[in-house]
């Protein structure tokens, strides 16, 4: 399982660098990185991750690659390596700004000794607002459509460069 995941995190390692290399723009490109916390269901688990914010590839649709999780409780490991294509209107509700969107993920799970890797299809919907100057701090709810866990409710923070 490791074997793999590391294999993924190889393949994704060059375009993260390219993106770091250049100089922060208004389209895609690398515009943050943070962390990830939160809790899952079905299985229970806490989940802690982090990503990289690519920027919006067009007018509100946000680009977050690589997105990686750990999920541990329930007799199971979940390692996620994904990528988010997030839509947000131009709306914001005190200071919160929606979205919704989907996710496309490898996820590696680890159960009672097997060894399992699946490619998983979630849906996302979240909420995200200002956390100083150029930093967003965010609530999200993703849900498993396809070969994934029934329910995630994290906290997401985006670090600008």
């Amino acid at each position: 399982m490791i074997r793999r995941f590391l294999i993924i995190a190889a393949l994704l390692a060059p375009p993260l660098a390219a993106g770091v290399a250049g100089p922060a723009t208004a389209g895609p490109g690398v515009h943050g990185f943070g962390p990830r916390v939160g809790v899952g269901f079905g299985p229970n688990q806490f989940v802690v991750g982090g990503h990289a914010d690519f920027g919006d590839l067009f007018p509100q649709a946000r680009w977050i690659l690589p997105l990686v999780e750990v999920g541990l409780g329930d007799g199971e490991t979940w390692i996620t390596v994904a990528t988010d294509l997030v839509f947000h209107p131009d709306t914001n509700h005190g200071g919160w700004t929606p979205y919704v969107g989907g996710e496309l993920a490898f996820q590696f799970t680890s159960r009672e000794g097997d060894d399992l890797t699946e490619l998983g299809l979630l849906g996302v919907l979240g909420a995200d607002r200002s956390a100083g100057e150029t930093n967003r701090f965010g609530l999200e709810l993703k849900f498993g459509i396809i070969d994934s866990p029934n329910a995630r409710l994290m906290a997401v923070w985006t670090f600008a460069n």
